[in-house]
C-alpha cells in the first residue's frame, strides 16, 4: 500500500484490492501496549504524508492503517487512492502518457507513447532473468530451505562430534591407525 501511494502514477489491475496496512509483529501478532500505539500512530502519519505528497486520499490512507480497511481496484480509482485501473501494460502506458509528475522540485510530463513503443505500436518490454548465482541464492534464501539446511548442518555437526572418526578426516586417521 505504501509503495502504491508513493508512486508517481499508481495503477491497479481489475479484481485486485489494496489496504489493510495495520502494523503487526514479525510473526503476524498484534503489538500491544504503548509501543503498539506509537507504531500505529507513526505508520498512520507516514501513510498520510505519502498520500498528501502524491495527491492521493489522505483520509483513506490513515484508515487503512488504523482500521485495516481494504478496498477494490474500482473503489480505489473512484476515491483517488490510485490514478486508474488498467488491464495490461499497454493500457497503463496509454493512460499514464502525458500525465504531469513531480520529480524533485520540477514538474515533467510523461512522454511514454513515444519513448517505449516499437514499430508495431506495442509497448516494448524487456524481461530480465536471474543469473545462476541469483537463482541459487533465491532458493537458499527461502526460509523453509534455509531452515532445512541449518538443521542438516546442526545434525551433521552433532553426529560428527558424538561419533569420532565418522567424518572424512576421522576416517583417514582411523584407516592409517588400523593399517599399522
Amino acid at each position: 500500500m505504501f509503495i502504491t501511494l508513493a508512486a508517481h502514477v499508481a495503477a491497479m489491475a481489475p479484481g485486485t484490492n489494496i489496504g489493510a496496512a495495520h502494523p503487526v509483529g514479525g510473526a503476524g501478532e498484534d503489538i500491544k501496549g504503548v509501543m503498539g500505539e506509537k507504531l500505529e500512530n507513526f505508520t498512520a502519519s507516514f501513510s498520510e504524508a505519502i498520500a498528501q505528497r502524491r495527491g492521493r486520499n489522505v483520509e483513506w490512507a490513515a484508515r487503512a492503517v488504523r482500521e485495516s480497511v481494504s478496498i477494490t481496484s474500482d473503489e480505489a480509482a473512484k476515491t483517488a487512492v490510485v490514478d486508474f485501473v488498467a488491464h495490461d501494460l499497454d493500457e497503463v502506458v496509454a493512460l499514464a502518457d502525458g500525465r504531469w509528475v513531480e520529480i524533485g522540485d520540477e514538474w515533467r510530463a510523461l512522454a511514454l507513447g513515444v519513448a517505449v513503443r516499437g514499430l508495431d505500436g506495442h509497448v516494448r518490454t524487456r524481461t530480465y532473468s536471474m543469473r545462476l548465482g541469483q537463482r541459487i541464492l533465491n532458493v537458499i534464501a527461502d526460509p523453509n530451505i534455509a531452515y532445512l539446511l541449518m538443521m542438516a548442518g546442526v545434525s551433521a555437526s552433532t553426529s560428527s562430534s558424538r561419533t569420532p572418526a565418522s567424518s572424512f578426516p576421522g576416517w583417514r586417521a582411523r584407516s592409517a591407525f588400523s593399517s599399522r
